[in-house]
C-alpha cells in the first residue's frame, strides 16, 4: 500500500492518491507507524497551493485532510489544521478560515509550536485586511511580535504596511516596503511581490507622486502578466484600480474592476464545481465509513455468536477448548472445575423446561458476578459448567469453588410465584505438566461422579 501511494505521488496520479488515500483512511489502524506517509502527502497536497494549482489542491485536500486526522499525533493534526485552513481560505469561507485558524493558534501554543504561531497568526491579520478588520488586524499583528523567531518575515513586514495604506495613513510604510524589497526571499515568491510592488504604487499614489506610482504600477502589471494571479490574488485587481481612481484614471481603473469582477465570476464557478466534487467525495467516505461500521459490527457480532453459548452467553465448549489448550501451551498455572447442577432433569419435569433455561441463565449470571476476571466460566453440555481457576495454587482454588457452591446453594431462584433453590456438585483438578483439555475432562468428571455418590451438593 505504501509503495503505491509513493508511486503514485511521483507519477502525480492525484485519481489514485485519492483513492489509495481513501482506502488507507477506511481500513488501516493509523494508531502507529504512519506519521512519514501522512507528512509526505501533506506536503503533495500543500504544495500544489503553494504554486497557485488550486482545483488540484482542492481536489486533494479532502481525502489528505481526513487521513492525517485520523492518524492522531501532534504533528499530524498541526498538518491537519494546515490543509483545512487552506481549503476554506480558497473556497472564499472567510469566517470559517478566521475560525480554524484561531483553533490553530490555541493548538499550536498548547502544543509547543510557537515556530508555527508567527506564520499562523500572520495568515489571519491578512485575511482580516481583505475583511477591512483594521482593529482585527492590528491586533494580531502585535501577537505576531511575541513568536517571531529572530527577524520579522516578509509577509508580517507587508502586513504592516498594507495595514496602514488601507487607512490612508503613509507615515513609516516606506521604509516597511524598502525593507521588504532588499529581502531576499522576495525574489522567488512572486505573490510577495506583486503584493509589495502595488503596495509601492498605492504608497506614491497617496502621496501624489504620479510618476512613481506609475512606475510601481507597470512593474505590478508586468508581474501579473508574466504569472497567472491565483485564488488567493484575486483581490488584486480591485485594489489597482483603486490606485488608478487615487490618480483619477477612472477609465483604467473601471477596466481593473470589470477584470476583477471576471476573475472572481471564473472563481466561483471553478469553486462551485470543485465544491460539488469534494461533496460528492465526502458522500462517498462517509458511506464507506457506515459500510465499514455495518461490517465490524457483523464481524463482531458473528465472533460473538462463534465463542458463546446462545442459551446463557457463556463461553462455549469450542472456545472454552482453545482457552484450555492456549493455557497448557503456555505452561499456566491453572485448576478447572467440572460442575453440574443437582437433580436438574427433575427441575426441568417439575417447573418446565422455560424455567429450567431461566435456572442455566440465572446459574451463569450468579457464577460470573462471583468471579473475578482472571477466572472463567463455560457451558459445556446441558447443564454442565466448567470454571478456570487461573493463577491460584490448587488448594485456594479449592476453597474458591466451595465458596461458589455454597453461593448458588444459598440463592433463592425467583420466577413469577415460584421461589426455587438449586445445589450444584463439582470435581476439580489441576493442571499438570502433560495433560490434555480430554485428560482433565476426564479427571474432572471422574470427581464430579464422586461427589454426587456422596450425596450431592459437595465439590470433590
Amino acid at each position: 500500500m505504501i509503495d503505491k501511494i509513493y508511486d503514485a505521488i511521483k507519477n502525480e496520479d492525484d485519481e489514485l492518491i485519492i483513492k489509495l488515500a481513501i482506502e488507507l483512511y477506511l481500513n488501516y489502524d493509523l494508531s502507529n507507524g504512519y506519521d512519514q506517509i501522512g507528512y509526505d502527502l501533506f506536503n503533495y497536497t500543500i504544495t500544489a497551493f503553494e504554486q497557485g494549482k488550486m482545483e488540484k489542491f482542492l481536489f486533494l485536500s479532502e481525502a489528505i485532510s481526513r487521513l492525517v486526522k485520523k492518524i492522531n499525533t501532534r504533528d499530524s493534526i498541526r498538518l491537519y489544521y494546515e490543509i483545512t485552513t487552506a481549503t476554506y481560505y480558497v473556497l472564499g469561507d472567510t469566517t470559517q478560515t478566521i475560525t480554524l485558524l484561531k483553533e490553530y493558534v490555541d493548538f499550536c501554543k498548547s502544543n509547543d509550536f510557537d515556530y508555527v504561531l508567527e506564520y499562523t497568526l500572520g495568515n489571519i491579520a491578512t485575511i482580516q485586511l481583505d475583511l477591512k478588520d483594521y482593529a482585527g488586524a492590528s491586533q494580531s499583528l502585535d501577537d505576531v511580535k511575541l513568536y517571531t523567531q529572530g527577524d520579522f518575515s516578509v509577509a508580517y513586514i507587508v502586513d504592516l504596511a498594507r495595514l496602514r495604506l488601507e487607512q490612508n495613513i503613509t507615515e513609516g510604510v516606506l521604509d516597511y516596503l524598502n525593507e521588504a524589497y532588499v529581502r531576499p526571499e522576495l525574489s522567488d515568491n512572486y505573490p510577495n511581490k506583486i503584493e509589495v510592488n502595488l503596495l509601492f504604487a498605492t504608497y506614491y499614489s497617496l502621496c501624489n507622486q504620479i510618476d512613481k506610482a506609475n512606475e510601481w504600477y507597470m512593474k505590478t502589471i508586468g508581474l501579473i502578466e508574466m504569472h497567472e494571479l491565483s485564488y488567493e490574488q484575486r483581490s488584486v485587481y480591485k485594489r489597482l484600480a483603486k490606485v488608478m481612481a487615487l490618480q483619477n484614471r477612472y477609465e483604467e481603473s473601471n477596466d481593473y474592476l470589470n477584470k476583477y469582477i471576471k476573475l472572481v465570476e471564473s472563481v466561483i464557478k471553478k469553486e462551485r464545481e470543485l465544491m460539488a466534487t469534494k461533496a460528492k467525495l465526502q458522500v462517498y467516505i462517509n458511506e464507506k465509513e457506515h459500510e465499514n461500521i455495518l461490517l465490524r459490527e457483523t464481524n463482531k457480532t458473528v465472533t460473538h455468536a462463534s465463542n458463546h453459548d446462545f442459551l446463557t452467553d457463556a463461553y462455549n465448549r469450542r472456545y472454552f477448548t482453545n482457552y484450555i489448550e492456549t493455557l497448557i501451551n503456555a505452561d499456566k498455572n491453572f485448576s478447572m472445575l467440572l460442575m453440574d447442577i443437582d437433580s436438574f432433569k427433575e427441575i426441568n419435569d417439575t417447573y418446565g423446561h422455560q424455567i429450567g433455561d431461566f435456572i442455566l441463565r440465572e446459574l451463569c449470571r450468579l457464577t460470573e458476578e462471583f468471579l473475578d476476571d482472571n477466572h472463567m466460566l463455560a457451558r459445556i453440555a446441558g447443564d454442565e459448567f466448567v470454571v478456570t481457576f487461573n493463577f491460584l495454587d490448587h488448594k485456594d482454588a479449592l476453597i474458591l469453588a466451595d465458596k461458589l457452591k455454597n453461593h448458588i446453594q444459598n440463592h433463592i431462584f425467583k420466577y413469577d410465584n415460584y421461589k426455587i433453590k438449586i445445589t450444584i456438585s463439582g470435581g476439580i483438578a489441576k493442571y499438570e505438566i502433560g495433560l490434555t483439555v480430554d485428560n482433565m475432562l476426564k479427571q474432572v468428571d471422574a470427581k464430579l461422579y464422586r461427589s454426587k455418590d456422596r450425596g450431592k451438593n459437595a465439590i470433590t
